[in-house]
């Protein structure tokens, strides 16, 4: 077991996990890491298919199940089955389709993020609450702008540029990407205010990733970066992505 895990505060061999979007590149590292600490995982898919895939992806372990969320972006039977029985949450699935439609987009994740934690306060068993935000969700980088970033610093560029500029890119990062961080942005908000506003019996923490890349799983998935240096590999073709703030 990890150092980090040594005296873990959820004990991995009464723990059962919930990992939304388990077919996912993040999600997949999430739930492999967790078997192989011990817990139980149960994992989304939004389809038999998908679901089916993501046991073979981890050796058929005895510890990971499934359970179908064919919706992610609003509340359903479907969602509140999943969470029924677990201990804690990691909330990764969500809108990556890089789609322009903002109100699709941005209202989704918002809706299935909140979704997630009423489903998640209805059950006495849940003790935690952790959802995968972005860096986005603080700024998209531009180039030769200088910027700060704290607890209390938030997209509102983004989120303004998706709703009030239509098609319209921030300075390198087109429309699309925009779209996406107004979405990362507003799903974390909705985070804080349920917490605020309904005081869950969870602890709740969101984590907010960069770029990211690495090893894919055997059989499972590249993810929308990870994809970008595969297709660099076989056709050489440095792909067109905006600039990465770096928090050190």
């Amino acid at each position: 077991m990890s150092t980090l895990l040594q005296k873990p505060v959820l004990d991995p061999s009464s723990t059962t996990i919930l990992v939304t979007g388990a077919s996912g590149f993040i999600a997949s590292h999430i739930v492999n890491e967790a078997l192989s600490l011990g817990y139980s995982v149960r994992g989304t898919a939004r389809t038999e298919e998908k679901a089916a895939n993501t046991k073979k992806v981890y050796n058929n372990n005895p510890r990971y199940t499934t359970a179908i969320v064919s919706d992610f972006s609003k509340e359903t039977a479907e969602i509140d089955d999943a969470v029924k029985g677990v201990n804690a949450i990691i909330h990764v699935a969500s809108d990556t389709s890089f789609s322009d439609d903002a109100e699709s987009v941005i209202n989704g994740v918002v809706h299935g993020t909140e979704a997630f934690l009423k489903a998640a306060a209805k059950q006495e068993s849940v003790k935690r609450f952790v959802l995968t935000s972005s860096s986005t969700a603080a700024l998209v980088p531009q180039p030769n702008k200088e910027f700060s970033v704290s607890v209390d610093t938030w997209d509102d560029e983004a989120v303004d540029a998706a709703w009030n500029r239509k098609g319209q890119s921030l300075g390198v990062n087109p429309y699309p990407f925009v779209v996406y961080s107004a979405s990362k942005t507003e799903g974390e908000r909705a985070l804080w205010r349920f917490v605020k506003e309904e005081k869950p019996g969870f602890v709740v923490n969101s984590v907010l990733p960069n770029f990211n890349s690495g090893r894919t799983l055997k059989g499972g998935s590249a993810g929308a970066t990870g994809g970008m240096l595969i297709e660099l590999f076989r056709s050489g073709k440095t792909p067109e992505f905006p600039p990465r703030e770096y928090f050190p």
